[in-house]
């Protein structure tokens, strides 16, 4: 029995050690096992977090995405139901001696390639082309479209009667009917009208101070004016603002009478040559004019000449632009009110 419980005595100090000497190593290895793997956990929670919020991000993109490309189909086809209920008419672009069908091209008001044409009425037609009955904006490109076709038509049949922008007959046979009725109830004033511009055609021209020449022509003439500049250079600009204003508004009061001098000289030469002239609206300060002249043909060629020595006694301080062959829109534009036909 002795040796029984010595060699269990021997037995639990062994076990004691090895529980004293190796558990606590066993137990540190553990934790810190233990401990990088919940960080790592950690982080994979995080990850598969920051994937699912860009997944659901990604989701809510294209659902937007998809939701603004099937409003944007909704409003096309809104727009292409409202423009199949417009009507279709004819845009009346000038009145023409013509006794037959004739065909322009396809150069129609609003971009479909509609082609340009007359209408015929006993001797005159209307040149027209197929357009939707809509109000066209007054825009560089539409009046482009509607100020070609005219010049289309005159370099065929020579006499012209611009209609006003945006003229459209509506009705039976896609206005057809109505325009026939407008040549027949307007044929007097037409044909007058006809009559009155066959063979002229519409000259312009623009003429402007070339702006260092006109203001050292100025300072020359002037001498109070070359005084006055020459001694506000000498002083601080800060005490001559109001001298400098009245030095401005001289130059300014010379400058016109100069231009109003060299318009009427100018005008002198040209309108006994014309039937009729039409001066618009000058822009910028230094443009002189911007006057159309309705000459008869047999009156062109010298008209052309005048232009020339116009062009070399002023030439030196002035620029011009002549524009020729062109249909007369500054002294016709018919108004027509197709509503009343």
């Amino acid at each position: 029995m002795g040796e029984v419980r010595q060699r269990d005595r021997q037995k639990i100090p062994i076990k004691g050690r090895f529980d004293k000497v190796e558990g606590p190593k066993k137990g540190k290895k553990s934790q810190k096992k233990s401990g990088a793997s919940s960080l790592k956990n950690k982080e994979e929670l995080k990850l598969k977090k920051v994937n699912e919020d860009l997944k659901k991000g990604q989701e809510k993109l294209k659902t937007k995405n998809v939701n603004k490309g099937l409003k944007k189909g909704q409003e096309d086809l809104k727009l292409k139901e409202n423009q199949e209920k417009l009507e279709e008419g004819k845009y009346i672009y000038c009145i023409i001696y013509s006794k037959e069908y004739q065909s322009f091209g396809p150069m129609g008001i609003g971009d479909r390639g509609d082609d340009v044409y007359t209408i015929c009425f006993n001797g005159i037609a209307a040149v027209v082309s197929n357009s939707q009955t809509k109000k066209y904006p007054l825009s560089r490109k539409n009046s482009m479209a509607h100020e070609h076709a005219i010049e289309e038509a005159m370099k065929k049949v020579c006499t012209v009667l611009p209609v006003r922008f945006a003229t459209i007959a509506d009705g039976e046979k896609q206005g057809e009917g109505k325009v026939k009725r407008i040549l027949e109830a307007e044929y007097d004033r037409f044909t007058r009208l006809l009559k009155d511009m066959e063979n002229k055609k519409e000259l312009g021209l623009k003429a402007i101070f070339l702006e260092d020449v006109i203001y050292k022509d100025i300072l020359e003439k002037s001498e109070s004016i070359r005084l006055m500049k020459e001694q506000l250079a000498k002083l601080p600009p800060e005490k001559t603002y109001f001298k400098r204003i009245d030095l401005g508004r001289q130059v300014e009061d010379k400058l016109n009478k100069e231009k109003e001098k060299c318009k009427k000289e100018i005008l002198d030469i040209l309108s006994p040559l014309a039937e009729k002239v039409k001066s618009d609206g000058n822009y910028g300060e230094r443009m002189i004019m911007n006057t159309a002249f309705l000459v008869k043909k047999e009156k062109e060629s010298k008209f052309d000449q005048r232009i020339k020595e116009i062009g070399q006694k002023y030439g030196p301080k002035m620029r011009f632009k002549y524009i020729g062959d062109a249909p007369p829109f500054n002294f016709i534009n018919l108004k027509i009110d197709t509503r009343k036909y």
